[in-house]
């Protein structure tokens, strides 16, 4: 993960159609994605942007469009917080803060980031508090909410109660781990182990770990995927005048992750739970193609043709209450995981503060850290 700061001043936006309006370009188009958080504070009232693409041709069937020439094409997400200061989880191409005026604005600005190349995927070993899924770049979210995990990709994390160090780093009896400036990995320690400052940042030491269990391990991958669709008419029994566009579908395993996107008109947000046992459905919304295969349905209606969205089931969609064909652009980064971890040593990572309770406040946000009950954990 990255973690990039700074103070912009926006200048025209160099967009056509929004000659008249202001551009500060925080991350510029790459052809990878980026996955992460933006923190800001604004001298004025600010819109939160996202491109996707460039777009193929033809792929521009009515969702917001940004183009700087009428040629190269990017859809756009458009987010408008009504708001000079907040934060956000996103995902695409690039990202940028915009003003409905001419009227230059300062914006002051914190992103941790990852960039995934697109349909490629990152692993790594991963920790994280218990209800959390933690992706393959260190970053755990708990009930939507972001926070530190202590692995990302080539770190090894002990089982045993011993500390464990990640490739190119050496562990010693007294339980700390010496890594050269190089290393991307940092240790884990186990009951009765002292870890070290090198390598954990300003509070993520671990110290006087009491006797606990420390959990399992878990493999995991991470998917970025990037696209454009047109709906179809929806399969489901009692949705066919509305229409549906499928993003991941049904498996048994569970998606999990993070969508960004942009429609050609509002849309709602659907992800299925299941197939059901028989019994099961009993009153909440279900989803079924024949009446007989059933899955839970959650949708979601955000009133909007564009925004970001974490979600978890076994399967993802876009769907609209009518009849009408509509295209959407995305880009999501998902995460699969055998399991998350209950129990943990003390770590957070750099500017977080952990309390015993096994949690770390991140930039105001609480999110995960390992710290069980018998745990101190430093600031």
């Amino acid at each position: 993960m990255k973690t990039e700061s700074g103070t912009m001043t926006s200048s025209q936006d160099p967009g056509l159609g929004h000659e008249n309006h202001q551009l500060a370009l925080l991350l510029p188009p790459s052809d990878d994605l980026y996955k992460g958080m933006l923190t800001y504070s604004a001298s004025q009232n600010i819109q939160l942007v996202v491109l996707h693409g460039p777009l193929a041709e033809g792929e521009d069937m009515g969702q917001p469009i940004w183009t700087p020439d009428g040629e190269t094409k990017f859809a756009l997400t458009l987010v408008d917080p009504q708001n000079k200061a907040g934060s956000w989880m996103f995902a695409g191409n690039a990202l940028a803060v915009h003003a409905m005026n001419s009227d230059p604005f300062t914006v002051s600005y914190s992103t941790h980031y990852a960039k995934v190349s697109n349909n490629s995927g990152m692993s790594g070993t991963c920790y994280c508090a218990d209800d959390c899924s933690c992706d393959a770049d260190g970053m755990c979210t708990c009930s939507g909410e972001p926070g530190a995990c202590m692995c990302g990709p080539n770190c090894t994390c002990g089982t045993d109660g011993q500390c464990q160090c990640s490739s190119g780093c050496s562990c010693d009896i007294d339980g700390n781990c010496t890594c050269p400036s190089n290393a991307d990995g940092m240790c884990m320690c186990g009951s009765d182990c002292n870890c070290g400052t090198d390598m954990h940042g300003s509070d993520g030491t671990c110290s006087m770990c009491g006797q606990m269990s420390h959990g399992t391990s878990t493999g995991h991958s991470m998917t970025a995927v990037s696209g454009t669709m047109t709906s179809s008419q929806d399969p489901g029994l009692g949705h066919e005048n509305h229409q549906l566009a499928v993003l991941l579908p049904p498996r048994d395993n569970e998606h999990s992750g993070l969508l960004t996107y942009s429609a050609s008109q509002n849309i709602q947000l659907v992800v299925l739970h299941g197939p059901l046992a028989e019994g099961e459905d009993m009153g909440q919304p279900i989803w079924t193609p024949d009446g007989e295969t059933k899955f839970a349905l959650t949708l979601v209606d955000p009133q909007n043709k564009a925004g970001s969205w974490m979600f978890a089931g076994n399967a993802l969609a876009v769907h609209a209450m009518n009849s009408d064909p509509f295209t959407v652009s995305y880009s999501m980064v998902t995460m699969d995981s055998s399991g998350t971890m209950k129990d943990g040593t003390c770590q957070c990572s750099s500017d977080c503060n952990c309390s015993e309770d096994g949690v770390c406040n991140c930039a105001g946000v609480d999110g995960p850290c390992m710290c069980g009950s018998h745990c101190n954990c430093g600031q």
